[in-house]
């Protein structure tokens, strides 16, 4: 991946596994404090009605862990 500081190497790793795709993304380069790795583990789950989608988020660099929940609803389709 380009990035401010030039091109960053990016690792992804993924499973599936009790009916959830769990994602792993580590990403290392060298900035102005020395060498930086962020590592992103994310847990994606769809609703039993395949309606929601949940991404669960937690995010590990050296300013500490931050952790989100996404969610992302289906629309529903128009008739014309």
């Amino acid at each position: 991946v380009d990035g401010p500081m030039g091109k960053v190497p990016v690792k992804f790793k993924g499973e599936i596994k009790n009916g959830a795709l769990h994602v792993q993304t580590t990403r290392t380069f060298n900035g102005p404090q020395g060498e930086i790795t962020t590592t992103t583990k994310e847990t994606w789950t769809v609703s039993a009605d395949g309606k929601t989608l949940t991404v669960k988020r937690d995010t590990e660099s050296p300013r500490g862990t931050q952790s989100s929940e996404l969610v992302f609803l289906r629309k529903a389709k128009e008739l014309v």
